[in-house]
């Protein structure tokens, strides 16, 4: 008659915490959106679940291309060119 009045009631039950925990244990890389579909709950309260009960913070991994040896030479020689010319006055550290 009403539709939904009063206090919602708590996902959080200790059940759920620990079918969240298993989740994250088998596989770490497991998005808050599918854990949520694996336990059945609503995204918000796994998201809350892993950030208040396990302590856990979610984020991306990000994947980079590897760097070769030659870039990281060339950042190295780069990198002493500026300090050498920032040691003798020929580069204005102000201007970045």
């Amino acid at each position: 008659m009403f539709g939904k009045v009063g206090r919602p009631l708590c996902i959080k039950t200790p059940e759920k915490i620990e079918r969240t925990r298993q989740v994250f244990e088998r596989s770490s890389r497991t998005s808050i959106r599918k854990a949520a579909q694996q336990v059945g709950i609503k995204r918000e309260s796994v998201r809350q679940i892993v950030m208040a009960d396990l302590q856990l913070f979610p984020y991306k991994s990000q994947i980079h291309q590897q760097l070769s040896q030659r870039s990281v030479e060339q950042r190295l020689e780069f990198a002493n060119t500026i300090v050498e010319m920032i040691d003798n006055d020929q580069f204005d550290v102000n201007m970045l």
